[in-house]
């Protein structure tokens, strides 16, 4: 009996020992859980304001352009090789202006990354705690930008009321600033006149996106009476394309007056004509 007892206490002890250790050994493992050193990256357009990036490899000439690393690692080390440009970047995000008098358009332009973290050669050697990845992206003429046309659809609430929403230059001459008309039904957005030079905050857009309401805030007005109107009121949302150049939809939503801070939720869905 005694050997018994003594030999069950040996096994109780063992195992909690050899529990202990596997406890230890997860809680001490620096590499649970983390992924190979990787140099992927996005390439997009920062929206002023917005805080919003814009990924795509097509790109309007003015624009600010991000290069941001995708990891949510913090690497050691940062490389990036930005067409033929000469400053030197090491960190894990790049943000650039391109304006069309420095660069000629179209243009296709490299851009490679390189990082290095010897923490990471440890967990994964093969990978000897390095990564770089090349890509292109492309800068176009900024009135190369998709987003301008006619548009014929309807409202997702009202499927039945077919309208053409259309989205051109203000100025359509100078070829400055987009406006649109029709957003709902009679719901325009004009320019400030403030010569001379008229401006407007309402509209942002890139290659393929475009943004309604920049600032939170809108001069939409109804053409009819001149004033914002029930489904006119603070318009703010994005248009963007389906599979297809043709295929569009925009999501939006508008105050409900006189509570503004509520809102309502819409959807345009529209083909090219």
């Amino acid at each position: 009996m005694k050997k018994q007892l003594t030999f069950l206490v040996l096994l109780a002890l063992l195992g909690a020992f050899t529990f202990s250790l596997e406890g230890c050994g997860d809680e001490s493992n620096p590499c649970k859980g983390k992924e190979p050193i990787t140099a992927q990256f996005d390439i997009g357009v920062d929206f002023l304001g917005l805080d919003t990036v814009i990924v795509g490899d097509t790109i309007l000439a003015g624009s600010r352009i991000v290069f941001r690393s995708k990891s949510k690692e913090k690497y050691q080390s940062y490389e990036w090789k930005i067409g033929d440009h000469t400053r030197k970047f090491n960190t894990n995000e790049v943000k650039l202006y391109f304006s069309e008098d420095l660069f000629p358009v179209p243009q296709s332009i490299e851009v490679k990354l390189k990082v290095q973290d010897s923490f990471f050669e440890k967990c994964f050697p093969l990978s000897k705690g390095q990564d770089s990845v090349t890509k292109k992206f492309v800068i176009v003429p900024e009135q190369s930008t998709l987003v301008l046309g006619d548009y014929e659809g309807y409202l997702e609430e009202n499927p039945s009321n077919r309208f053409v929403v259309s989205i051109r230059y203000c100025d359509p001459v100078k070829k400055l600033f987009v406006c649109t008309n029709n957003i709902d039904l009679g719901c325009d957005n004009k320019l400030y006149s403030s010569e001379p030079f008229p401006y407007i905050i309402d509209i942002s857009y890139t290659y393929r996106v475009l943004h309604i309401g920049n600032f939170k805030s809108s001069n939409f007005i109804n053409s009819a009476t001149g004033f914002p109107g029930i489904n006119c009121n603070d318009p703010i949302g994005w248009m963007y394309f389906g599979k297809s150049k043709n295929q569009v939809f925009i999501d939006y939503s508008t105050a409900v007056y006189p509570d503004n801070k509520k809102r309502t939720k819409h959807r345009f869905v529209g083909k090219r004509i």
